[in-house]
């Protein structure tokens, strides 16, 4: 593949709105698995359990920004764990 096709291809991925402009039957089908999927997992009660917790703590923690919204020249913010939790 040309650099000439992978530019167009990624163009085309950039722009398509919405699932029916898939072309792929592979791609479609997968689209349509796991963004469609309102299945409950016995797995989602301990993870929704924990995520309750994280929300409720006030714990402290440093995090390395590595994007441009680090603090200072470091890029290393203090959070909360309910601030990072709650993204």
């Amino acid at each position: 593949m040309n650099f000439f096709q992978l530019g167009q291809f990624f163009r085309f991925y950039r722009t398509a709105v919405t699932k029916y402009q898939l072309h792929s039957p592979f791609v479609f089908d997968l689209s349509v698995a796991l963004l469609e999927d309102d299945r409950w997992y016995y797995a989602f009660r301990d993870v929704e359990l924990v995520r309750r917790k994280m929300l409720d703590s006030d714990v402290g923690v440093e995090v390395l920004d590595l994007g441009s919204g680090g603090a200072g020249a470091s890029g290393v913010q203090k959070r909360r764990v309910r601030q990072i939790a709650r993204l």
